[in-house]
């Protein structure tokens, strides 16, 4: 039995919290025509790590921008949205910027630490955000019967972010929120 408080962190492929956990995205280039770039937390070995030592049955992780439907991926003067509900990169949303950034779970892996179950816990989701629609996205959830004390690690999801048409080249930044509830 694992004993403790709840811990939800990034660690690296031996186990480390990592301080500032980053994801790169593909590179895009400047283009008339919105791009579409992607990138996956996992993909140097880093992984979101949930202990529940408590017995909380119900749970999720979900991920939401730390700055909320307000912000935007930002380098420089310039600046992108990811919560614009159009798919063609418009600004749909009428807060003068364009962009969407979808979380896909699909193809995301998860595993038991030690003789944890994976059972009853479901993911597997492709959501986008939405300004005042969709703010947080849940990455996993446990229902009643999954494991009530234990951990588990999560790797390998996929970040889809629609770049708008015009879009100068740079070095966005945007923070976001990992929260277990």
């Amino acid at each position: 039995m694992i004993v403790g408080v709840i811990d939800l962190a990034i660690v690296d492929s031996q186990g480390r919290g990592i301080r500032e956990p980053r994801i790169y995205f593909s590179r895009f280039q400047l283009s008339g025509k919105a791009q579409r770039i992607t990138a996956r937390l996992g993909d140097n070995g880093e992984r979101i790590r949930i202990v529940n030592p408590n017995g909380i049955e119900v749970w999720t992780v979900s991920l939401a921008a730390a700055d909320g439907p307000a912000a935007r991926w930002q380098a420089g003067r310039h600046s992108f949205d990811y919560n614009d509900p159009s798919q063609l990169g418009h600004d749909a949303d009428g807060d003068q910027y364009a962009g969407v950034l979808a979380i896909d779970t699909d193809s995301m892996g998860v595993a038991g630490i030690g003789a944890t179950s994976v059972r009853a816990l479901l993911w597997g989701d492709r959501i986008v955000y939405q300004s005042a629609v969709v703010e947080s996205i849940d990455i996993i959830r446990a229902y009643p019967g999954a494991d009530r004390y234990g951990g588990w690690e999560l790797w390998n999801i996929l970040f889809e972010q629609l770049i708008p048409p015009a879009q100068p080249v740079g070095d966005y930044r945007m923070d976001f929120v990992l929260t277990f509830m």
